[in-house]
């Protein structure tokens, strides 16, 4: 689904990994579906390097 909101949009606001459809998968959305706080955070490290090559920010200012 990452990969997928990538390829079609260019960027993802990490936010969205606790939000639908992620939520579908388990309610605590990426905490829920990970284990491991090095893994959850590594995957929103990824997310975020692409947003930089896009020069775009998420969240508050």
């Amino acid at each position: 689904m990452i990969i997928d909101q990538l390829t079609q949009n260019g960027i993802m606001d990490p936010g969205m990994l606790y939000e639908a459809p992620f939520t579908d998968l388990h309610s605590d959305g990426l905490d829920g579906m990970f284990n491991n706080d090095a893994d959850i955070e590594g995957i929103i490290t990824i997310v975020s390097e692409f947003n930089k090559g896009a020069d775009v920010k998420f969240g508050a200012a």
